[in-house]
């Protein structure tokens, strides 16, 4: 884990909140102070409770957005082999530099990356099959949610806590919904506080105040 690239990710006003966030603190996670990581996307999916396929689009997105560049394995390779990523410090100080991807082969367009001898062929799979996108204000079930409530998070907090077998009922979820928001109204980033608790074997919401470090959390 590097604090350092960690730190970087949380003080780019350009990363988005919800998903984008947590994705690229998982990277960051897995990273060395260059950035540096492999982890598969099913290993991403996992760590940030989203379905592998959602999991691949934020990574795209990421990459199309120039945080993220694949320096290897564009394409995965024989199991066991992950593609290779970088995350682009560059971008996240507003720096000019890296302006894409060596070759992204799971239906992202390919873009160059400078400085790198070579890199001119792009390797383009099937894209991705679209998929219903829920609205940012509802649950799976149609179920209003707050706006600032990430509700892919929020989903997988319910999934956790059904897969520990304490499921909430519909009132312990309007509950929960209640302690999320005082949290929130308390300084804890609602985002963090649902990452933490369907990372933990308890799966209950608890403070997570951001003091301007990754360390400080």
């Amino acid at each position: 884990m590097s604090i350092r690239v960690m730190t970087k990710v949380w003080d780019c006003p350009d990363v988005g909140g919800g998903s984008d966030l947590l994705a690229l603190l998982a990277l960051a996670d897995w990273s060395d102070d260059e950035g540096r990581c492999w982890p598969s996307v099913a290993a991403v999916a996992k760590k940030i409770r989203l379905q592998p396929r959602q999991a691949q689009r934020v990574i795209h997105q990421l990459i199309e957005d120039g945080f993220v560049v694949v320096t290897g394995n564009s394409s995965g390779g024989a199991p066991g082999m992950t593609r290779q990523y970088r995350i682009n410090l560059n971008r996240l100080t507003g720096v000019s530099g890296d302006t894409g991807v060596m070759g992204d082969g799971d239906g992202c367009h390919g873009r160059r990356e400078t400085g790198v001898v070579g890199d001119t062929q792009t390797t383009i799979e099937p894209s991705i099959e679209p998929s219903v996108k829920q609205s940012p204000r509802a649950d799976a079930q149609g179920n209003p949610l707050p706006d600032w409530l990430d509700a892919d998070l929020w989903g997988g907090f319910i999934g956790h806590r059904e897969e520990l077998g304490k499921s909430l009922t519909p009132v312990g979820q309007m509950e929960a919904l209640a302690e999320l928001d005082r949290l929130r109204a308390d300084g804890s980033d609602p985002d963090m506080v649902l990452y933490r608790a369907i990372n933990s074997d308890r799966g209950i919401l608890l403070p997570v105040v951001h003091h301007g470090h990754a360390g400080h959390l």
